[in-house]
């Protein structure tokens, strides 16, 4: 029996390649990676599975570490040097700012990308630390401090740590976010956020569509998303990690919303969140 990665409750498969996935795994391959994956298989034989308890769904084997660094090198993707943090962006890393009620308050964008949240919380008045391992896909600047290895956060702590839409690409959640856990002083607000798979339409198209639909990404796209989180998944695995909610004045009046989608979440999946501030406990 396959446990969950979240939960460590058993888990069912949900969906596995038949004839005509593989050919749509092997279309997506050649699109997105110059088919790169598509020699991955045979080895991996991807299968997704679904936790019986919090209902997280998940790659019952993952790429090594140093094939998903090759994919992700091999990706073929648009410029992203020129491209600026759009008005959403800045305008959620200020109210961010006011959360923190510092004055210039030293932020972590941990999986930073091409550093478009880091461009944001700098031009909103944050001094930023960009961690992106993948160093290939980050923009330097002179607007932030670039880090590419986790050595380089070594005893640092940060007052705002943001982890956008990066915990579904990493094959261990739970070591994951132990490792966040030491760059948190007591008053560090973590904000993480990811893709809901119970926003993304039916179940059933989900896993028909699965792993590519010939249009555009799917939400568990192979192996670019290891993880397909819902709120409950989320909330197992932050209370798992020592980690608890953090709400106060500041967060409902600047993501109000969110907090009744937390609220209503757990009754009405469609209308869920599966995005969290957090602090250590």
């Amino acid at each position: 029996m396959i446990k969950c990665p979240i939960c460590l409750m058993p888990s069912r498969e949900l969906a596995k390649l038949c004839e005509e996935k593989k050919l749509r795994f092997e279309e997506y391959s050649k699109k997105y990676y110059n088919g790169l994956i598509s020699s991955w298989i045979e080895n991996l034989q991807p299968i997704l599975m679904e936790c019986f308890n919090c209902q997280h769904i998940f790659y019952k084997t993952n790429p090594s570490e140093d094939q998903l660094t090759s994919m992700y090198a091999s990706m073929k993707r648009e410029n992203q040097e020129n491209k600026e943090p759009n008005t959403q962006m800045i305008n959620v890393m200020r109210n961010m700012k006011k959360i923190t009620n510092k004055k210039k308050p030293l932020l972590l964008d941990w999986g930073a990308g091409f550093c478009l949240w880091s461009e944001a919380a700098y031009r909103t008045g944050f001094e930023v630390v960009a961690y992106e391992p993948n160093g290939f896909r980050a923009t330097k600047s002179a607007h932030y401090e670039l880090c590419t290895n986790i050595s380089d956060l070594k005893n640092s702590k940060f007052d705002f740590i943001l982890c956008e839409q990066v915990l579904e690409h990493v094959k261990n959640p739970f070591s994951f976010l132990k490792e966040i856990k030491l760059c948190m002083h007591d008053d560090t607000i973590l904000r993480i956020t990811v893709p809901n798979i119970h926003r993304s339409g039916n179940k059933k198209n989900m896993i028909n569509e699965w792993p590519y639909n010939g249009r555009n990404n799917h939400i568990l796209a192979p192996y670019q998303h290891l993880h397909g989180f819902n709120q409950s998944s989320l909330e197992h695995l932050i209370k798992r990690s020592g980690l608890k909610f953090l709400l106060n004045v500041p967060i409902i009046k600047y993501d109000f919303l969110n907090q009744i989608r937390r609220l209503i979440g757990g009754r009405i999946t469609k209308l869920s969140t599966t995005r969290f501030y957090l602090k250590i406990l």
